[in-house]
């Protein structure tokens, strides 16, 4: 390998004030030019083109541009210096007071050390070419190759192109290992194949650091199983089912509460741990935040459903419901109407034409008067048709009390929610949502949705403020409760992560292919298996009884007294009648 190569490395390294990771032995002050290096890069690829092809294959298998000629400083710095080495502003990230591992070789203390530092900075997919004095000097003599570095922070898996040089596996707190090769033929097409591999394939065990809120209706927990069998609902079936493809295992730590941000905008429980890197995921499922890279996957939508109490309709709303004040104002013309028309067809006194109208309505027997002609007769039959139909309509309103509804003030939309003044119960992670609406804010209570249908159970006329999914199926939408019928605002559902989390990528293509293949649709519904209800408290179809049709034998009795009091006022009407008559005729033959 030429001399040239090495300097023009090591020069490139002092350009970028990198070289405090690396023990090299040239002098930091060595007056270097980005000029002089684009010229001594030029003057490489003409007299070695071995080592420039190395360059831009190395290039290529990182699926960037290739090369050109005329740019090739720029590529040089941006994919061979600041990919390959992964030294990109390391020092400003990172850091300074790293533990170095004791081993006796410099070069070996170097590339652990740069490793760990990457491990810091959840750099996964790194690849480094390194060297040092001897290193240096042997290579100028051409007897010992350029050495690669890489290393797997999961597990000891590698290639078989890599070979094992210092393994930390299963003793510190994050278990790695370090490889290198040497075994590289700088003309080989396929020169790039291996150094780059996945290692979140096998992961061997490797530990998850997990944060879980144990709640009935989020994630459930059984204390006598061991591992993540412990934790069921969606939120652990997800997560069982990711770690069990992984091969991965959890370290779980236990919270009092859902992940939130308070009104300072300070993370609380779970995310503040993430947000310090203490914890990698958290099982909880969360609202979808401005947050892409402490977050998974989008895998559901949701919203959050407004649970209310119905307010009871009492008997008179029901017959001011089924009746309204226009109906009857339509039904006084119509029987004022068909009365004197009546009184001029019958040829009837108006008290009269009201009695034979009465009749006509109740279904019961008319009197044998009727028109003579044809035409009044016809008429006459249109007015008795005219009442069986009001009668059947009428009827049928009546009957339709018994299935009217039984409450309102019903509450589906936000503006229903700011007009009814009552008290909002909800978790901490929904209050965020209200940051726009401050008359909301002053409102909103902190509970947990089933303190909050206690209350309403207690008629207190609050509003419970859970996920939809979980009102659904924490409460029937029965003749007690109401649950609005769309969601008030509609967010994704994610997994909260801590930042740039090697396993991010990994997790979110096993996420995507579940929800894709319908297992997290499975999984809801398995759990709306467990959830217990009271059967009291579903809405049924009433069922007609003695007591519920009440009403109907009322208006039967009230028909038959008003009919036997009509019957007797007609009768002494007539029998008034005839001895008037009689009256007035022995006046007229004996008071002569």
């Amino acid at each position: 390998m030429s001399q040239a190569f090495i300097l023009t490395l090591v020069k490139f390294l002092l350009i970028f004030d990198n070289l405090k990771y690396y023990r090299f032995s040239l002098d930091k002050s060595m007056n270097t030019n980005t000029t002089d290096v684009l010229e001594e890069i030029i003057y490489l690829k003409k007299y070695d083109v071995a080592q420039y092809r190395l360059i831009v294959r190395i290039a290529k298998g990182f699926a960037l541009k290739q090369v050109q000629s005329m740019n090739i400083g720029y590529y040089f710095i941006q994919v061979f210096v600041l990919k390959l080495l992964i030294l990109e502003s390391l020092q400003q990230k990172l850091e300074n007071d790293y533990v170095r591992l004791n081993h006796t070789n410099e070069l070996t203390n170097t590339m652990m050390s740069i490793f760990e530092k990457c491990l810091k900075n959840e750099s996964a997919r790194n690849v480094v070419i390194a060297r040092d004095d001897t290193i240096l000097i042997e290579t100028i003599s051409r007897l010992v190759p350029i050495q690669f570095y890489t290393f797997n922070p999961f597990t000891d898996f590698a290639p078989k192109l890599w070979r094992e040089t210092v393994s930390d596996y299963g003793k510190g707190k994050n278990p790695w290992t370090l490889f290198k090769t040497s075994s590289l033929n700088f003309s080989h097409p396929r020169i790039c194949e291996n150094l780059i591999f996945d290692k979140t394939r096998i992961l061997k065990g490797y530990a998850i650091n997990m944060g879980a809120y144990v709640h009935s209706f989020l994630l459930e927990y059984n204390p006598n199983k061991t591992g993540l069998d412990r934790f069921g609902g969606v939120n652990g079936d997800i997560t069982r089912t990711v770690c069990n493809h992984l091969n991965a295992t959890a370290n779980v730590k236990f919270y009092l509460s859902m992940g939130f941000i308070d009104d300072h905008g300070m993370y609380q429980s779970f995310l503040k741990d993430l947000h310090h890197g203490d914890l990698d995921f958290a099982m909880n499922m969360n609202l979808m935040r401005r947050m892409w890279k402490k977050q998974t996957y989008p895998h559901e939508t949701s919203g959050f459903c407004m649970v209310s109490l119905k307010d009871p309709v009492t008997f008179l709303e029901k017959i001011t419901l089924v009746f309204p004040a226009q109906t009857w104002v339509w039904l006084v013309i119509i029987f004022i109407v068909l009365i004197f028309a009546l009184k001029i067809l019958l040829k009837q006194s108006l008290f009269l034409a009201g009695f034979e109208f009465l009749r006509m309505f109740l279904n019961t027997p008319i009197s044998r008067l009727s028109p003579q002609d044809s035409g009044r007769r016809l008429f006459y039959l249109v007015i008795v048709v005219m009442t069986m139909i009001i009668n059947a309509i009428f009827q049928t309103r009546l009957s339709s009390i018994n299935v009217s509804t039984r409450s309102h003030r019903y509450i589906d939309t936000m503006s229903d929610l700011i007009k009814s003044n009552f008290f909002i119960y909800g978790t901490l992670s929904y209050k965020e949502l209200f940051s726009d609406q401050t008359v909301l804010r002053h409102r909103y209570q902190l509970s947990e949705y089933p303190d909050c249908i206690n209350r309403l159970k207690r008629n207190e006329q609050v509003i419970c403020l859970p996920g939809c999914i979980e009102a659904r199926f924490g409460a029937y939408e029965g003749n007690e409760f109401h649950i609005s019928s769309k969601e008030l605002m509609l967010f994704s559902m994610v997994f909260s992560t801590r930042e740039d989390w090697p396993l991010l990528s990994r997790f979110n293509e096993i996420l995507r292919k579940m929800s894709e293949a319908g297992l997290i649709s499975l999984f809801r519904r398995i759990e709306a298996r467990h959830f217990k209800h009271n059967p009291d408290d579903r809405q049924r179809v009433p069922k007609i009884s003695v007591e519920s049709l009440a009403f109907g034998f009322v208006l039967l009795l009230s028909g038959l007294s008003l009919g036997i009091v009509c019957l007797i006022i007609e009768i002494v009407t007539i029998f008034a009648k005839k001895y008037s008559l009689k009256k007035s005729l022995f006046n007229k033959v004996f008071m002569k």
